[in-house]
């Protein structure tokens, strides 16, 4: 079982996955900026002010804890969902499957907000607030272009929350739900924002996804099917992880 460490180690600061998400989270107006880190004792470096020994030793074990394995294991598995999903002609996802994606995607945010204490604290956390901001972008806007998140959950997360209980296990899916229902408006502002910047989110992630061939009226479509193949949901669940033990809020 990889631990949080190993997995930050993993995407070292010019790693094609971690330039991707850079790229999106700076052409998203109020989506935090991405800063690097590789460790938990770096992100306690980056988020708090000071830190002594004992309270980086807390943290440690913290990031050890079930809560946080959890958090990394269900980011690897959404990722290995994604890699197994039909790309179709020309690497672009369907739509209609794209937004049952979107939905369950949507109910994992609640998930990861509920084993985080809720969406106000979920969203304190700059990894929090980069994954609506992944979502809105690459789940929402560029495949499926602008949409009412309230009524894409409605029609879709009820049947969704059944392949997030395959990843996530029942016993831990009771706060999913109304968590993504706390955070359904402030997903609803950010799928708002990423809209407005579509064309400038294809030609920032284009270099950083692998298979693009050129900028054609379908670009956004790949861009998003490709993105969707990258361990992003990993690398974010990482750094969430690091972030909930350090307490960067």
């Amino acid at each position: 079982m990889q631990s949080v460490d190993e997995a930050l180690a993993a995407f070292g600061p010019d790693a094609l996955c971690a330039r991707l998400v850079a790229s999106v989270l700076a052409e998203i107006p109020r989506a935090p900026a991405w800063v690097h880190y590789g460790s938990v004792a770096e992100a306690a470096e980056i988020h708090r002010r000071s830190v002594d020994p004992t309270q980086l030793a807390a943290a440690l074990a913290r990031a050890r804890t079930e809560v946080s394995t959890s958090l990394l294991q269900v980011g690897q598995q959404l990722d290995v969902a994604d890699r197994h999903r039909d790309l179709g002609f020309l690497g672009r996802h369907d739509v209609d499957a794209q937004t049952d994606d979107a939905a369950m995607k949507a109910a994992a945010l609640g998930w990861f907000a509920s084993r985080c204490g809720g969406a106000s604290s979920f969203v304190e956390l700059p990894a929090g607030r980069s994954m609506l901001a992944w979502w809105a972008a690459v789940e929402v806007a560029l495949p499926l272009g602008e949409r009412r998140v309230e009524a894409l959950l409605a029609e879709r997360s009820q049947g969704q929350m059944n392949r997030l209980a395959a990843l996530v296990g029942d016993h831990t899916l009771q706060g999913a739900y109304p968590a993504m229902r706390a955070l359904t408006p402030m997903l609803q502002k950010v799928v708002d924002l990423a809209c407005g910047r579509s064309e400038d989110l294809v030609v920032a992630t284009a270099p950083f996804v692998l298979g693009l061939v050129d900028h054609t009226p379908s670009a956004p479509l790949d861009v998003a099917a490709r993105a969707d193949r990258m361990p992003v949901w990993t690398l974010l669940a990482a750094r969430l992880a690091a972030e909930r033990a350090v307490g960067a809020c």
